[in-house]
């Protein structure tokens, strides 16, 4: 069969035509545009842009920040600085986690943020960091007795905006220079704007809390500030017999003496009135050398053992702004921490017969 040639030979003939032509007449172009810049001769005047800025830093106060990030912090040196600034390892627990984790008691949030949480029984708890035992501990940046280096009862976490944890020694601003850590508890403050929380919650094994929190300006002026929390829980535990229960308050008012200082003075209580309490480990093994196997929810204590312990916390705070950067605080606090307790010692080796 015979194909004609001819036709492919013309349209190749033509695209080139048609790509030549093109390359002639684009430098054409050049010299227009060129000279109708030249024929107007004047400048070409911007309209003006204005960009307007928001500070991302996280805040100070963590309570409805939105945010984990801790901005800045004076636990390490008593310089406001940010943890990048700070020469020792800081972390936060803010108040949003406390929140959205429900972290409602100072063991789950201390264990959240890396601190050995180690329990003996049900209400004596011992904090260790880096192999060692914590016992430096401050509220507001103020030590508080911890001679015992273990918490009986529970901590809440509600009346506190967050719990900073400083890694390493703290000889700076604390009396020992114990290489574990410390731990600060920061208070809530209150607030010029007038803000209201209650909330219920109902849990596991029967956990059923209510809590308050009340705060505001207490005059027209804004000077004079209060802030007023209050929370209850109780339930069952996966022990058997094990019954935990807790109140607590708290009380703030703060005021404005000058345009550069401000007092504050503050009350708080809590009050653990645990049911079913046990003392002492359990046997691990019998007599003949096996191991003792239990049930998760095996308790030795009868129902009539309690540890009640109440922990009463008064503080007056006087802080002066210098200016330049500068500030003072003079700070009186209070601590007073009761108990009184019925308690059952199982102990002994038993025999796997009997």
């Amino acid at each position: 069969m015979y194909h004609s040639q001819h036709p492919a030979r013309l349209r190749a003939t033509c695209s080139s035509r048609v790509l030549a032509m093109a390359l002639c007449l684009a430098p054409l172009a050049w010299p227009v545009v060129a000279a109708e810049a030249e024929e107007e001769g004047e400048a070409v005047v911007l309209q003006p842009v204005s960009v307007t800025g928001v500070n991302q830093a996280p805040p100070v106060v963590t309570e409805q920040s939105d945010s984990y990030t801790l901005g800045r912090s004076g636990t390490a040196t008593k310089l406001d600085l940010t943890p990048r600034q700070t020469p020792q390892t800081i972390t936060s627990v803010n108040r949003q986690q406390l929140d959205d984790f429900k972290l409602g008691n100072a063991n789950d949030a201390l264990q959240a943020a890396g601190i050995g949480v180690q329990r003996v029984e049900t209400d004596r708890t011992y904090f260790t960091a880096r192999g060692l035992d914590v016992n430096n501990f401050q509220i507001d940046g103020i030590g508080v007795p911890f001679s015992s280096e273990e918490q009986m009862g529970d901590i809440d976490t509600f009346l506190y905006d967050r719990i900073e944890i400083l890694k390493g020694a703290n000889g700076l601003t604390s009396n020992p220079g114990n290489p574990s850590a410390t731990i600060n508890f920061v208070r809530k403050r209150p607030t010029r704007e007038t803000q209201a929380q209650l909330g219920f919650s109902y849990g596991s094994w029967q956990t059923r809390r209510l809590e308050a929190d009340v705060s505001g300006s207490l005059n027209d002026s804004g000077t004079l500030r209060g802030r007023a929390l209050v929370a209850g829980q109780e339930g069952n535990s996966y022990l058997d017999r094990y019954q935990p229960s807790k109140t607590l308050f708290s009380g703030i008012l703060e005021a404005d003496l000058t345009d550069s200082s401000t007092a504050t003075i503050g009350y708080s209580k809590q009050r653990n009135r645990p049911e079913g309490i046990m003392w002492s480990a359990l046997t691990l093994y019998y007599t003949n050398g096996s191991k003792v196997h239990y049930d998760r929810s095996h308790n030795t204590a009868p129902d009539w053992t309690y540890w009640d312990t109440d922990d009463e916390q008064t503080f007056a705070e006087l802080k002066t702004d210098w200016g330049g950067g500068w500030q003072t605080q003079v700070t009186l606090n209070y601590r007073e921490i009761g108990s009184d307790a019925e308690m059952l010692m199982a102990g002994g080796v038993p025999d796997a017969s009997t």
